[in-house]
């Protein structure tokens, strides 16, 4: 037994690139909107305390805790102590991806916060800058919305 399904092939190649095109538009306007809510996502966790695993940050050590008594400063690790870190995270979009990172001497701090590396060695890790899994399963429903817009 046999059954042959036609269709035109013409139509479906043409229909498909419009529909790659139009992806493509919709990709440009979502990356921003997705960097944002990663940003927003890891700056509201990390003012909390609580790492990307949700674990609370290790204490500071007595003396840095002293150190930020003395500039009416909390004890609660939340790595904020100016916010010029926090204003120095920013994103671009690329091709295929969208990409976080710090600006200038920020980087190399929220690096230090993130592996825990000190000039005496690697201590207390604060594994802040990553996603979460309730950030990548909300990026990934936004994204699955947004698409299911798209008309072919």
């Amino acid at each position: 037994m046999d059954y042959a399904i036609k269709f035109n092939s013409k139509k479906l190649v043409k229909d498909l690139k419009n529909y790659t095109k139009k992806l493509e538009r919709v990709k440009h306007r979502l990356f921003p909107k997705i960097a944002n809510m990663a940003m927003e996502g890891i700056e509201d966790r990390t003012h909390k305390g609580i790492d990307s695993r949700f674990k609370s940050f290790p204490p500071y050590t007595p003396k840095y805790a002293k150190f930020r008594l003395s500039r009416t400063r909390g004890l609660v690790p939340v790595l904020d102590f100016s916010g010029k870190m926090w204003s120095a995270l920013t994103h671009t979009s690329l091709k295929d991806r969208v990409r976080l990172f710090f600006t200038g001497k920020y980087d190399l701090i929220a690096h230090g916060q993130h592996t825990g590396q000190r000039r005496k060695g690697i201590k207390n890790p604060r594994p802040f800058f990553e996603l979460d899994n309730k950030q990548v399963t909300d990026i990934n429903n936004f994204v699955f919305r947004e698409i299911s817009k798209v008309k072919l």
